[in-house]
């Protein structure tokens, strides 16, 4: 019962160690975690214990960089975990995911520097929303509902979009 947690756990821990996991073992934990994520086994832990594995994800996802395979299950496990607890148990996940393209935009225009932040959101942000209109395990009404308030915030992001499209412009 405590799969993520554990796997969470290894995942993070093996990043600050100075041998970290191959890519291959970082994937299958991944997939263990994307698993038990979008399974209802995510609702048998209790509130520490999903915060803990939210914050480990999100601390695996945007502060360490990954194969491609490895990045795109981790944006999947934040886009699964999002689906299962937006907005009511996780109401910052628009303005977190918001704040890493910020701070993607600014590192690119202020210091040059180019991190994969963007690409987790926009994946992450796709993941998301194809849960949301694809899943039979929510009804039309909360379906609409999700989306609505997803729309509502469209205009913050598509500000700090802007900002990135026009800094790629200048590259």
């Amino acid at each position: 019962n405590d799969v993520m947690i554990t796997a969470s756990r290894i995942f993070l821990s093996s990043l600050n160690d100075e041998s970290p996991i191959s890519d291959s073992l970082q994937f299958i934990i991944c997939c263990v975690i994307l698993d038990a994520s979008s399974s209802d086994a995510w609702y048998k832990y209790d509130d520490n214990s999903k915060n803990e594995i939210k914050q480990n994800i999100m601390e695996i996802t945007y502060n360490f960089n990954h194969t491609k395979n490895v990045s795109e299950k981790l944006d999947q496990i934040i886009a699964n975990i999002s689906f299962n607890e937006w907005p009511e148990n996780l109401p910052d996940f628009l303005p977190l995911m918001q704040n890493f393209l910020d701070i993607y935009v600014e590192s690119k225009s202020t210091q040059g520097i180019f991190n994969e932040n963007s690409t987790h959101v926009y994946r992450t942000l796709f993941y998301f929303l194809k849960l949301i209109s694809a899943s039979t395990k929510i009804t039309l009404k909360r379906r609409s509902q999700l989306l609505e308030i997803f729309i509502s915030n469209l205009p913050d992001f598509f500000q700090s979009i802007f900002k990135e499209c026009s800094l790629n412009m200048e590259s």
